[in-house]
């Protein structure tokens, strides 16, 4: 493999480095990190196929173990049965487009910067041309607004009929985006509730759990966390200790039309605000507990 082309989309790379004996260490402005075992190189630089769902995969994984995910040739021969990805509609690559300039807006109205060179896995195109073309047909149509057109970006923000769209799809079809916002007090004494409780039974229900203080961002908490809630398609509440912040959280998910799931350790259950008692909270009384009551609710969630 020429060293400074990446395995995937064969573009330039940041930096290949060796991990150890086995593992080449992969880091592309386009597909992000991984690794990819030497003995696969020379496979990857004769294969052909849909190496683009690989980087969209990529790009749209949220790590959970904070290791770099190994690039293997199953994913490349049936990135569907591997990685439980497929190819996408122009439609559907239209919508990914709208959510992507959702998650990267800071505050309604904000211009973003979308870097298409880069950014085209991210929304499961199959280059940057394809890329741009889409983000020139959601401009033309009036899904988005652009200000300029910088050399290798568009600076755009979402228009009121782009968010109308986006809150119809999360409230019609909540499945379809698998990220989970969690809503949660960050207290020592429930860090055992979040890795053993709800984690896994939003993976269990094959959904990626977003907590802020999971997620590496630059940007300010308040806006971070707006849009997350924006991007994901439901929330999970706990109002165990009773924080402020999680009350906001979940009237911000319900005002957006967004399922929320609510739960609470069955000792502070009596401690709930009278206006928020209406709706049937799983009273759990430990993780295991929990993780199963969650389970069976996000998939009741999930069918209806």
């Amino acid at each position: 493999m020429d060293s400074q082309n990446c395995p995937l989309c064969r573009g330039e790379v940041s930096r290949i480095v060796r991990i150890d004996h086995n593992y080449m260490g992969v880091e592309c402005p386009c597909c992000g990190r991984f690794r990819i075992l030497d003995t696969d190189l020379p496979y990857f630089r004769r294969a052909e196929g849909d190496f683009h769902l690989v980087s969209g995969y990529l790009r749209n994984r949220v790590s959970e173990d904070g290791k770099l995910f190994v690039v293997k040739r199953e994913h490349l021969e049936n990135p569907e049965a591997s990685l439980g990805v497929s190819k996408k509609t122009v439609s559907e690559r239209m919508l990914a487009t709208l959510k992507l300039v959702a998650q990267r807006t800071q505050e309604f109205g904000a211009w973003v910067a979308i870097d298409y060179p880069t950014a085209w896995p991210q929304v499961w195109c199959t280059g940057y041309r394809e890329f741009r073309n889409i983000l020139e047909h959601l401009i033309d149509s009036g899904h988005l607004i652009k200000v300029s057109g910088k050399e290798n970006a568009f600076e755009v923000k979402l228009s009121a009929e782009g968010w109308r769209i986006l809150e119809e799809d999360s409230r019609n079809n909540p499945v379809l985006n698998k990220r989970i916002f969690v809503a949660m007090s960050f207290a020592q004494d429930l860090e055992d509730i979040y890795e053993n409780g709800i984690r896994p039974a939003i993976g269990a229900a094959g959904f990626e759990a977003i907590r802020l203080d999971r997620v590496e961002h630059n940007e300010k908490i308040c806006d971070k966390i707006l849009a997350d809630i924006r991007s994901c398609g439901l929330v999970v509440a706990d109002f165990t200790g009773q924080r402020g912040g999680v009350y906001f959280e979940a009237g911000f998910a319900l005002g957006l039309g967004k399922p929320v799931i609510w739960t609470c350790r069955e000792d502070d259950i009596e401690n709930l605000h009278f206006d928020t008692r209406q709706y049937n909270h799983i009273a759990w009384r430990d993780s295991g507990d929990l993780k199963e009551r969650l389970t069976n609710r996000l998939k009741a969630t999930i069918i209806k």
